[in-house]
């Protein structure tokens, strides 16, 4: 990590470029960045002018794309890592961006902003918002990094404003969604006691009716058993009945014939 005389060293020698570059933004081992001109919220078509309205409000659990005011050159032996202002991180603004800025890189950082707080943030225009840290590599990469043209010229890529674009509302926050599951878990509750009640009201009732039914039932089987038997019993008896006269008859004719035999 380079300290500032080494940062200050690189600029002066015209190795490191940083532009425009301002001794009191130059800290112990960093340099602080700050808000450029333009940006694009979630959710919005156009963009956002901060020159001309000198400060970007970004609505709880919304993005935001926004460009530094410098512009970086790097070397093919140093790298970069950048970071948020701790003082708005403590706010809830959270820096959305890549590993690092490798050797090579030209042009202004184009960087991912989310309010993960539940109240609206301000950014002024020139307001510094995240600071840069360069490291000096052991031998110069040797593939530096190719800007593009978008990046050269400063400008925000077509694809990353296609996609905020198409973010129709703010995301909720975490406070937000802290409170929807307390209320979830609320109804959830209030359900689940309601349930208990009506199932201790109608229980006694539900049991009452079906003992009925029960009854019901039983007294038609005990009455269908109870037929059934006297079908039985009164079968049984004429069955026997016949059967007895059927037998007298035939030992009557038995006899009549043996005494008809010579």
């Amino acid at each position: 990590m380079m300290s500032d005389k080494e940062i200050k060293d690189a600029i002066n020698s015209g190795k490191l470029i940083i532009k425009p570059f301002l001794l009191n933004y130059l800290q112990p081992s960093s340099y602080d960045l700050r808000l450029g001109p333009i940006a694009y919220l979630g959710g919005k078509t156009e963009s956002i002018d901060i020159e001309h309205t000198k400060q970007l409000s970004i609505q709880p659990g919304q993005f935001a794309l926004v460009t530094t005011l410098e512009e970086i050159k790097m070397p093919p032996d140093m790298a970069a890592h950048i970071g948020m202002s701790s003082r708005l991180t403590r706010k809830g603004l959270l820096l959305l961006h890549g590993v690092q800025i490798d050797p090579g890189f030209e042009g202004k950082l184009v960087l991912g902003l989310y309010n993960a707080s539940p109240r609206e943030l301000g950014i002024q225009y020139t307001q510094r918002f995240c600071t840069i840290v360069f490291h000096r590599l052991g031998t110069p990469s040797e593939k530096p990094y190719k800007p593009s043209t978008e990046e050269l010229e400063g400008v925000i890529p077509w694809e990353d404003i296609q996609y905020i674009q198409a973010l129709a509302k703010p995301t909720r926050t975490l406070s937000e969604l802290d409170g929807s599951v307390r209320k979830l878990e609320q109804k959830v509750n209030d359900l689940s006691n309601g349930i208990v009640q009506i199932h201790s009201e109608s229980l006694p009732k539900l049991s009452k009716d079906l003992t009925d039914q029960i009854l019901i039932v039983k007294k038609d089987i005990e009455k269908s058993i109870s037929t059934l038997q006297s079908w039985v019993q009164w079968g049984g008896a004429t069955f026997l009945a016949i059967f007895c006269l059927f037998a007298g008859v035939v030992i009557y004719f038995l006899f009549d014939l043996a005494k008809a035999i010579p």
